[in-house]
């Protein structure tokens, strides 16, 4: 998620005040962005799951500490992820592609 927020307030910021870049422009540049960037979250989220389901065996046999909280904080960024990719990016993908064709 730090890399979603840090590129949101950076890199567009950058695209859109940068001389000759254009709405349209801008527009597919962040989509580009953020396309390999929800891909690398997905991965990282399914090692995670990877890592809880191994934590989670291994606790069953003997006792890790602090192995609720873990828990706890990894199913809350894999919810995170599945939200940012199932729900928002879905929802900005036609609000990106109306902007673009109103710049044109």
């Amino acid at each position: 998620m730090g890399l979603i927020i840090g590129i949101s307030f950076i890199e567009a910021l950058l695209d859109f005040t940068a001389s000759g870049v254009t709405i349209p422009l801008g527009l597919g540049i962040g989509r580009r962005v953020f396309l390999a960037m929800n891909s690398v979250e997905v991965l990282i989220g399914i090692a995670l799951l990877e890592a809880l389901i191994s934590l989670w065996c291994n606790h069953r046999y003997y006792e890790l500490p602090n192995f609720n909280c873990m828990q706890r904080y990894g199913f809350i960024a894999l919810g995170l992820v599945v939200i940012t990719t199932a729900i928002i990016r879905p929802a900005v993908g036609p609000l990106q592609r109306l902007g673009t064709r109103r710049q044109v």
